[in-house]
């Protein structure tokens, strides 16, 4: 088969798989009109199918979100921002090391490590991509608590700091 014919049988399955999914919808929608969690899943069925259909056959709002995804792919250049730690929580602890630190900001998904001044610490969870758990190891002084990923290590600041009694 030649190009055009194959982007025709795609344009054409497309079509009618949104026709299909929205007539169903629709008629769902018909019959059970008292139930809101219903309406809600056939309403997402409805605007996904619409948005597939706009995006693969080129109408202007699927064009639009296709270039709107493409370009913010462009623009963060493939890269993850760098971590940022906004607290620790608590901020002082055992110079035998030992306490258990939530690390909370942004940018955590894939840390690597947690370091507690030029320490890494003894366990390090990552709970979310805003919140870490970790365990001090011994030390001394007041440390920075950074994040280390593989988009780079948080850049010290007065809200990660950490107190070895």
């Amino acid at each position: 088969m030649d190009s055009k014919t194959v982007s025709l049988l795609g344009a054409i399955i497309v079509s009618v798989v949104a026709l299909v999914t929205f007539t169903g919808a629709l008629i769902v929608a018909f019959l059970l009109k008292d139930e809101p969690l219903i309406q809600l899943t056939v309403g997402a069925a409805i605007a996904n199918a619409t948005t597939a259909v706009g995006f693969w056959l080129g109408s202007s709002s699927g064009s639009q979100k296709k270039d709107d995804v493409i370009g913010a792919a462009l623009a963060a250049g493939g890269r993850a921002a760098t971590p940022v730690v906004t607290a620790i929580n608590p901020t002082s602890g055992s110079a035998f090391g030992g306490t258990t630190v939530t690390v909370t900001g942004s940018g955590f998904t894939g840390a690597t490590s947690v370091r507690f001044g030029a320490s890494s610490a003894i366990v390090m969870t990552v709970v979310s991509d805003t919140q870490i758990t970790a365990t001090s190891p011994a030390g001394s002084g007041t440390v920075d608590v950074t994040v280390v990923t593989p988009a780079g290590t948080s850049a010290s600041s007065p809200a990660d700091q950490f107190t070895y009694n």
